[in-house]
């Protein structure tokens, strides 16, 4: 099926601003301990080797809700719950409940200064397979870097960005001091969800202070809801929305 991204786009920003000094400040309730190293997800529901470098992760939604798993998981008897880690945020948990879609899991990964990951592909994480990853920064540097397919971005605290990982990137930050903070989201794609893509591939959003949540005015916001949740199905509806096996 033809997608509402074109080929050409590795990443897009999507509609809402976050309060970035919020998330910010409510980092200070969960980083009074060394968070766990990351590790991926293989094939057969085994969870990977632990990263090589400084890469942690804070599992808030996880296989079983399980506050250790700092893997993405995958399918598999268990499903996907929140750990005792996300009622410590509340901002960010009133953030993941508007999100108008089913949410597998939901991480905060904090890459450290110097760490370097090697290139690497996540091939489920891509639109025409129906599941999307999203991220928001919360903390950031200009040293503090995601390559994707060639392209190198960082972006900016309280924005919310899509990327097709299934493309080779990689993450580097040379930073001496800085770490980086993103919450990474698992999302299944849904209609609704699209209506927070941009009308076009590679329309630029209207720059906004990211410390100010976006609001439109109602009128505005309602045509417009209308107009991308109605283009944004008929774009989706040949998407088969279960889970990749």
């Amino acid at each position: 099926m033809t997608t509402f991204l074109t080929a050409a786009t590795e990443a897009v920003q999507l509609s809402p601003v976050f309060d970035s000094v919020r998330l910010a400040a409510e980092l200070a309730a969960v980083t009074a301990h060394t968070w766990n190293v990351q590790r991926t997800h293989t094939y057969g529901g085994q969870v990977g080797l632990p990263a090589a470098i400084d890469w942690r992760v804070l599992p808030l939604r996880s296989l079983g809700g399980d506050p250790e798993r700092t893997d993405p998981g995958g399918p598999g008897p268990l499903p996907f719950a929140s750990t005792h880690w996300l009622s410590q945020l509340p901002y960010l948990g009133q953030i993941l409940d508007e999100v108008p879609a089913p949410l597998n899991a939901v991480r905060l990964m904090a890459l450290g200064p110097g760490a370097i990951s090697d290139p690497h592909c996540d091939p489920k994480y891509r639109l025409d397979r129906g599941i999307v990853r999203l991220h928001i920064p919360v903390v950031t540097d200009p040293r503090a870097v995601l390559v994707l397919d060639g392209v190198e971005h960082c972006w900016q605290p309280g924005t919310l960005w899509y990327g097709d990982f299934s493309r080779e990137h990689l993450v580097r930050n040379t930073s001496q001091t800085v770490t980086r903070v993103h919450v990474v989201i698992d999302a299944l794609l849904t209609a609704d969800l699209a209506g927070w893509f941009p009308d076009l591939a590679g329309t630029p959003h209207p720059r906004r202070d990211p410390a100010q949540p976006h609001r439109p005015d109602r009128s505005s916001r309602l045509a417009r809801r209308a107009a991308v949740r109605g283009s944004a199905a008929d774009r989706v509806r040949g998407l088969r929305l279960t889970r990749p096996a």
